[in-house]
């Protein structure tokens, strides 16, 4: 008998379709993170690519998952970051931008009608250092922290928070260490949400179809890399390199050709989404 490997909450495509398809369980999430009370939330798209505009070399983007407050009209999104990313503040910074540019407001709207948008940032690592659990930016008035504009706190809408898994949680619920601690792969409660997620990560896992999928390029992409190391030491480091670069290119090009997932091929090729961008106009 077939023997499948289960996939569980931190691998990124798990990760995804749990939140993608069961866009109350991803509520409960940004509620318990945010300290919010969103009423509903919609799912606007998964694994989507933005900033592919015609005629122009902007930079694009995927974002993981994206959702819509049902009510206040916000946009959502969660990013899961597994790879340590050297510029991610600058990852940051353009994620914010290109969420703002093609989901907040419209052509012909006024700055009125622009709504305001928040992206979650979940780290198994801390990037900044200083062991803090959540991270949180806004845009502020260096000059006068306590700005107002027209009679309200200065805020223009936008706001990222970053949970580092792996920080100190003093002072928030409970729940957001027990969540924490489960996004990890640490042996955390399974009570309230964590088990809802739990729940829906078995029945993602019951898709064996999906299974067989993930663990056949995983095996495909290993092979890849030893073949490729050894042709390295054969032909010589510096020949190695190139040509097992070409070889990667060539493989990632054929899965996506066969419609393979891009979070799938991230996580199998060890890729972050900015590498297979570049791999992709570099083979057009």
């Amino acid at each position: 008998m077939e023997r499948l490997k289960r996939f569980g909450i931190t691998h990124p495509a798990t990760f995804a379709r749990v939140l993608a398809d069961n866009p109350d369980t991803a509520r409960k999430v940004l509620n318990l993170i945010l300290g919010s009370e969103i009423d509903k939330l919609v799912c606007t798209n998964a694994e989507e690519v933005v900033g592919l505009w015609p005629g122009n070399d902007i930079k694009s983007v995927r974002f993981d998952v994206t959702f819509k407050g049902d009510r206040d009209q916000k946009h959502y999104v969660i990013e899961l970051q597994n790879q340590i990313e050297e510029f991610l503040p600058q990852r940051m910074r353009l994620y914010q931008a290109m969420l703002t540019t093609e989901k907040c407001i419209k052509r012909g709207e006024g700055y009125d009608s622009l709504r305001a948008s928040t992206i979650i940032w979940i780290t198994n690592y801390d990037p900044f250092g200083k062991g803090l659990g959540i991270y949180t930016f806004l845009t502020k008035c260096d000059e006068d922290s306590e700005l107002t504009f027209k009679g309200k706190p200065f805020f223009d809408g936008g706001l990222t928070r970053l949970v580092n898994l792996k920080g100190n949680f003093e002072g928030y619920k409970p729940e957001v260490s027990v969540l924490a601690k489960y996004l990890r792969g640490g042996a955390a409660q399974k009570t309230g949400l964590t088990a809802e997620l739990e729940q829906k990560v078995d029945l993602v896992n019951q898709d064996l179809e999906w299974r067989r999928k993930l663990m056949e390029l995983e095996s495909y992409y290993d092979r890849v890399k030893r073949n490729t190391a050894y042709e390295a030491r054969m032909k010589g480091i510096e020949f190695g390199r190139s040509e097992g670069r070409k070889r990667e290119r060539e493989m990632i090009l054929s899965l996506l050709k066969k419609n393979v997932a891009e979070p799938i091929i991230l996580d199998a090729c060890h890729l972050t989404k900015e590498e297979l961008e570049e791999i992709k106009l570099l083979c057009r």
